[in-house]
């Protein structure tokens, strides 16, 4: 949607946009608006680019990261784990 813009650009550019936006990329932009601060001191560089939750999530100690910060993180789906049928349909009904 914002090929022309970088980093910070990228978010006021969306944000233009949000109403056209699917749901993952509305939280994204969540996820920048709650971590401006943990970006700046933990993963400068990284704005609106894939790097940004690995960097937060990842790469960064967890105590580090702000509480408010930390509670807009998408959370993470053992693989192992394996769903029943029935799970597994209303998983899929709430993706659609």
């Amino acid at each position: 949607h914002c090929p022309e813009e970088t980093g910070w650009k990228v978010g006021e550019c969306l944000k233009a946009l949000e109403e056209e936006l699917p749901g993952e990329c509305t939280k994204f932009i969540k996820i920048h608006d709650s971590c401006v601060e943990d970006i700046g001191k933990h993963c400068k560089g990284n704005e609106y680019t894939g790097d940004l939750l690995p960097c937060l999530t990842e790469w960064t100690n967890a105590d580090l990261i702000a509480a408010d910060c930390a509670a807009t993180f998408p959370v993470k789906v053992d693989p192992e784990k394996k769903l029943s049928r029935s799970a597994k349909t209303k998983a899929d009904k709430r993706r659609k």
